[in-house]
């Protein structure tokens, strides 16, 4: 239990962004403390799995998992820089959640074969991304942002299904924690693409950012479970 209380400064910062944001009321302003102030609780997961690698390695754990997610928790902080000034710097946001996810495939595949599944999974998977590509298309402000965001809606459905395969395998806790993280992280890029190209609604931006942080929560709590449970099955 004492790395879960470890996380607790998490809670602390997200909540100052919330207050320092205002997402509830609209989007953040477009200032360096509204980007400090966001990508502040993804820093802080970055340092504390870099001191939760360090110590598995001291013990002579297996990190490969916990490291790709560090990477990729890295990758994000810089896109949620990017996303604030959301007129200028948007595409290069999209552009580092893409390699953000990238990251997040690279430890999945090192849990589950990304051939693996149910077929009607797959197909899930597959229409949910066509539908809400298929309903910002039109709506793209122009012929990059339309690539970006298909490549970016590809790997995040990747992403997603690998999460799912991988409880369906493991049932651990650790799979469920990522499971519920990349759940969330869906979710939170659905609400963000129908508020920014579809139709606007009071309320998106609270809703994109609690998901958001929901779903680095868990895919951090669930690399760090995923590095103790390796290491048991090892002994």
């Amino acid at each position: 239990m004492t790395s879960d209380l470890r996380l607790t400064p998490f809670l602390v910062l997200a909540l100052v962004f919330f207050v320092v944001g205002k997402p509830h009321l609209d989007y953040p302003p477009e200032t360096v403390t509204s980007a400090l102030t966001k990508a502040a609780p993804i820093w802080f997961l970055v340092a504390y799995l870099s001191l939760v690698i360090r110590d598995a390695r001291q013990a002579k754990k297996d990190t490969s998992y916990a490291v790709w997610i560090r990477y990729g928790l890295m990758l994000s902080s810089v896109g949620d820089v990017c996303i604030v000034w959301r007129q200028t710097l948007f595409l290069p946001g999209v552009l580092f959640f893409t390699g953000a996810h990238l990251c997040y495939i690279k430890a999945l595949t090192s849990k589950v074969d990304m051939t693996a599944g149910e077929t009607q999974h797959k197909i899930v998977f597959l229409v949910l991304s066509v539908i809400s590509y298929l309903s910002a298309l039109p709506n793209f402000e122009s012929f990059a942002m339309a690539v970006a965001v298909l490549v970016y809606n590809a790997v995040i459905t990747i992403m997603g299904y690998l999460s799912l395969q991988r409880h369906l395998v493991e049932k651990t806790e650790a799979s469920l924690c990522g499971l519920v993280g990349a759940a969330s992280f869906l979710l939170s890029d659905a609400i963000l693409g129908f508020d920014r190209w579809t139709y606007r609604f009071f309320f998106a931006e609270m809703v994109v950012m609690v998901t958001y942080y929901a779903a680095q929560f868990f895919i951090t709590v669930g690399s760090v479970h995923s590095s103790v449970k390796s290491t048991r099955e090892q002994r």
